[in-house]
């Protein structure tokens, strides 16, 4: 129950920020890119979680290493 408590408050984040930045307010550039980095962090966390929920990705196993490599190459790739 808790993880999809802390699922649905990552979805909620996630939303308020690509509401936010679609919202037609001017953001400088620097603060675009901040957002949208924080906005595919928050769906790559949210996916992470929602396989290790269904059980698709073990604890243990290589998969973790993979996928967390696979997010931080994401959000350095966006800077």
């Amino acid at each position: 129950m808790a993880s999809q408590i802390y699922i649905a408050e990552l979805r909620l984040q996630e939303k308020l920020l690509t509401d936010y930045l679609g919202s037609g307010e001017r953001l400088s550039v620097l603060q675009i890119a901040k957002l949208s980095r924080e906005i595919l962090r928050l769906r790559s966390e949210i996916n992470f979680y929602e396989k290790l929920r269904a059980g698709h990705l073990d604890i243990n196993s290589k998969n973790i290493k993979k996928e967390k490599f696979f997010v931080k190459n994401i959000i350095l790739s966006t800077i």
